[in-house]
């Protein structure tokens, strides 16, 4: 049942982009995954054009490092005003999955 609903003013999106994160069940830890091409589906972007997918896995033991959220900015190709928020936004992401033992987490980006 919905208790319920947000509604937003429109806006112009210039840019989507995808953000996600789930548990490799191969690998046993976290991955983030991200891309530049928001509005489609991951899977079918993985399997037809894997390389303009970013990946970066978390070593459960330490968490997620500063580096590894710069990498991943820096990989999406942001404008240099935008890479502060957005660094904010994967760590936040990262807290989000952990704190609510999430097994699969998405977001989409607008710029």
């Amino acid at each position: 049942m919905v208790h319920k609903v947000l509604v937003e003013e429109g806006v112009n999106i210039g840019r989507e982009m995808y953000l996600g994160m789930t548990i490799d069940r191969r690998k046993e830890c976290p991955v983030l995954i991200a891309s530049r091409e928001g509005g489609m589906e991951i899977e079918e972007l993985a399997r037809t054009s894997p390389e303009k997918i970013i990946e970066e896995w978390v070593d459960p033991g330490v968490g997620l490092r500063p580096f590894q959220i710069s990498k991943m900015a820096f990989g999406l190709q942001l404008d240099a005003n935008l890479r502060k928020p957005v660094s904010q936004l994967i760590s936040n992401l990262y807290r989000l999955f952990l704190d609510k033992d999430c097994s699969s987490l998405r977001s989409t980006l607008l710029s």
